[in-house]
């Protein structure tokens, strides 16, 4: 009811007694689509708040609204320094009109999508408009919708209104009828004459259509000794009003002196309201992401940790090479050996060519436990996962129980260190803690930073890699520079990690297209960048080349 006419009738009233002989000292904005007027009167400033939002219109005085230092516009300067003379609401329709010294007009038209603050001359031509060019600009305003007011009527005209209805619902013929009443008022009438909102006006006995008509004139006349409310369910809030509504005789209630005063607090709650549900939704929606990759992460080293068979191949090459070192000898590239468990099968092992027989086989147990250090790494980083997923979870579960900003604070700040552990930040701190680059998890639970562009692969390559990370690049062609972050350089990191990360340097290249493309990749501390040259631009060393497929392991973050 912010903008319902009976609410602006007696809010005009409530302010031309406090705003008579007072003097405009400042008119601008700070908000998008509010109007803030301050005015004085006997040393004491209040503001005029009018607020022109589609789906929120309103108006209320308060005390002096303090203006910000930037960021700020002056509007309507022009009748700085006039005083205000008269406050009315226009009897055709829901327009708040000031009446300044000079005989010009402020209209404060407050029809939903259509709202505007117009400054008319005195001959009610448009000098000005608050907000966008209205095509009246320079014309007399003309009234595109007339709302007359909900008027006193005798039961016979009541009857003889609803009657042109016969076949249409009760809610549709109250609102065609009586459309100033607005949906509020007409489900509070029907709800007084315990009628069904959907019921056809033609199944309304006389002595319903009696209890309806005595109804509507009870609303009126709470209308016109209106006091404000506000309606709260659950500790949320429901509804604003100026007259009781029994449709909410359960809710908890808080009535207000004013018009202004509870129009006030009402548009102070809703925003402390969707403050916090912005804030609620903002930590979900990072605890949900921040679940999603724990899971991802958790599959790829499941994955990774299914394979044990590596180190039971690379035991066995290495004792079948120790068993016929007399048939090895320097330069050869691999050699083929019976197998000790199945008679009659051969095993190819590749071999390295600069070293000896001794030295290849010590190759194969080196290998061994590099493996085996990689899986209890793994292990490690499961078990470290596995906690994080659980103390997500227990947290979503503990959101979702609170109900005010205030609460969602406390909370923060007693789960501050935990949250800080899992990557999430506070809602307000979001955009400038977020990672800037894409974002990955690979096999093994590796996390990939990917760069947008030539400037951004700069600051990821040298600012926000580290010496031991795996730094990517396609050969040949612009991309992105990519990192495959390493928590620990003593591990050797898998093979399909190394080219599911080669893969996203190529998909992100200007070879995304070709079915097979070079990747080069090194430890990040070879990669260096000279003064001068420009930006994406590196020079790599002791790089190995890889040839891989341009594609992504799943949807970026």
């Amino acid at each position: 009811m912010l903008n319902h006419y009976f609410t602006l009738l007696q809010l005009s009233k409530e302010l031309d007694a406090e705003c008579t002989e007072s003097t405009v000292e400042e008119i601008f904005t700070q908000h998008k689509n509010e109007l803030v007027i301050t005015f004085s009167k006997n040393t004491i400033e209040r503001s005029l708040v009018v607020n022109c939002s589609a789906k929120n219109n309103h108006i209320y005085s308060r005390g002096k609204f303090f203006r910000a230092k930037k960021n700020t516009v002056d509007v309507f300067p022009e009748i700085q320094g006039e005083q205000l003379k008269r406050c009315f609401l226009h009897k055709e329709d829901r327009i708040f009109v000031i009446t300044l010294s000079s005989g010009k007009q402020l209209w404060c038209a407050m029809v939903g999508a259509k709202a505007n603050v117009f400054l008319l001359d005195e001959n009610s031509f448009v000098c000005d408009v608050f907000f966008t060019e209205d095509e009246q600009t320079g014309k007399q305003f003309l009234l595109e919708n007339k709302h007359h007011a909900p008027s006193i009527i005798s039961l016979a005209e009541f009857e003889l209104q609803l009657q042109s209805y016969d076949s249409v619902s009760l809610f549709t013929v109250l609102k065609k009828t009586f459309s100033s009443l607005g949906s509020l008022l007409v489900r509070e009438l029907c709800f007084r004459s315990r009628l069904s909102e959907e019921i056809f006006v033609r199944d309304i006995t006389h002595e319903e259509r009696h209890i309806l008509y005595n109804a509507y004139m009870d609303v009126l006349n709470e209308c016109q000794n209106p006091r404000s409310r506000i309606y709260f369910q659950n500790n949320n809030i429901k509804d604003f009003s100026i007259i009781p509504l029994n449709i909410y005789s359960s809710y908890d209630e808080k009535k207000y002196l004013t018009i202004s005063e509870g129009i006030h607090a009402y548009i102070s709650l809703k925003r402390i309201e969707a403050r916090f549900l912005e804030l609620q939704h903002s930590l979900h929606s990072s605890l949900k992401s921040k679940e999603a990759k724990i899971s991802r992460s958790l599959l790829a080293i499941q994955k990774q940790l299914s394979e044990n068979s590596k180190v039971k191949e690379y035991q066995y090459r290495a004792e079948l090479l120790l068993a016929n070192l007399s048939l090895l000898h320097r330069g050869m590239k691999e050699i083929t050996l019976s197998d000790f468990e199945n008679s009659g099968i051969t095993i190819v092992i590749p071999l390295e060519e600069k070293l000896s027989p001794v030295e290849n086989a010590e190759r194969y147990f080196e290998k061994v436990k590099q493996t085996k250090r990689a899986f209890e790494e793994m292990g490690k980083r499961k078990s470290t996962f596995d906690m994080q997923k659980n103390a997500v979870e227990k947290i979503l579960a503990a959101i979702t129980e609170i109900r005010t900003v205030d609460a969602l604070n406390d909370f923060m700040k007693t789960r501050e260190s935990e949250l800080k552990d899992l990557g999430i930040s506070k809602p307000s701190e979001k955009e400038e803690t977020r990672i800037p680059f894409r974002v990955f998890t690979v096999s093994g639970g590796y996390e990939v930073w990917a760069g947008k562009n030539s400037a951004n692969n700069d600051e990821l390559t040298l600012h926000h890699s580290q010496p031991n990370d795996l730094w990517f690049h396609a050969r040949g062609g612009g991309g992105s520079h990519v990192v495959l972050r390493v928590k620990n350089k003593n591990v050797q990191i898998p093979k399909e990690t190394i080219l599911e990360t080669a893969s996203i340097a190529a998909y992100y290249s200007k070879m995304r297209k070709a079915t097979n493309v070079p990747v080069a990749y090194c430890e990040r501390k070879y990669v260096r960048k000279p003064k001068g040259v420009k930006e994406g631009t590196v020079y790599i060393e002791r790089e190995k080349v890889i040839f891989v497929e341009p594609k992504l392991p799943y949807e970026e973050e």
